[in-house]
C-alpha cells in the first residue's frame, strides 16, 4: 500500500494529476505557444504567441545591438481562439475538480465511486485539452501573420503533455480499480 493504504497505482496516478495541472497552466497562461521569424530585406523580425498576448521585436543592420520586445493583448479575439481558451480553463478546472476527488478518496477508502468519479474527470480534462490544442492547431495560420513557417513553442507542448499526464494518471487509476478485489463492478 502507497498512499495512505491505496495502491500504487492510485498514488501514481494522483501524482500525475498534480504534476499535469502544474504542467497544464504553465502552458496555458504563458505566451509561447507558437514562435517564428522573418527577414525583409535587412530587417528581422521575430513573433512568439500565446491565447492572450503576441510579442515581436524588429532588428535591422543601424540597431544591431538593440533587440526591444513589444508585447500587446489580443484586441479583437477570434471565435476559435475564445474556443482553445475556453476548453483550455475547463480542462485545467476539470483537472482541479479530479485532483480533488482524489484527495477525497484518500479520506473515503472504502467508496469506490469517488476513485471513478476521479478517473472520469481526468479523462473529461484530457480531452477538453484534446479539443483546445486541435482548435489552435488547425487554426493557428488564419491569425498570425507570416505563421507559415512557424513552430510550436514549449507551452503548446506543455499542453499536450498535459494531455499525456491526464490520460496515464486516468489509466494507471483505472489499474487500480481492477487490481483491488474488494471493489465490485458497478
Amino acid at each position: 500500500m502507497a498512499c495512505y493504504g491505496h495502491g500504487v497505482f492510485f498514488g501514481s496516478g494522483l501524482f500525475l494529476l498534480i504534476l499535469g495541472l502544474f504542467v497544464d497552466i504553465g502552458g496555458f497562461a504563458s505566451q509561447y505557444w507558437i514562435y517564428y521569424k522573418w527577414q525583409i530585406s535587412s530587417s528581422k523580425f521575430e513573433y512568439h504567441s500565446g491565447l492572450w498576448q503576441t510579442c515581436h521585436s524588429i532588428i535591422n543592420d543601424l540597431y544591431v545591438d538593440k533587440r526591444v520586445w513589444c508585447c500587446e493583448d489580443f484586441e479583437d479575439t477570434a471565435d476559435w481562439l475564445k474556443t482553445v481558451r475556453a476548453f483550455g480553463v475547463l480542462g485545467i478546472v476539470l483537472l482541479l475538480f479530479a485532483i480533488v476527488s482524489g484527495l477525497l478518496k484518500i479520506r473515503l477508502k472504502d467508496r469506490p465511486v469517488v476513485l471513478i468519479i476521479t478517473v472520469v474527470l481526468a479523462f473529461m480534462s484530457a480531452l477538453c485539452n484534446i479539443i483546445s490544442v486541435a482548435v489552435f492547431a488547425r487554426n493557428y495560420k488564419d491569425f498570425f501573420y507570416h505563421a507559415d513557417n512557424a513552430n510550436f513553442h514549449f507551452s503548446f507542448v506543455f499542453c499536450v503533455l498535459s494531455i499525456v499526464l491526464g490520460g496515464v494518471a486516468g489509466l494507471s487509476m483505472i489499474i487500480d480499480v481492477f487490481k483491488r478485489s474488494s471493489y465490485s463492478p458497478i
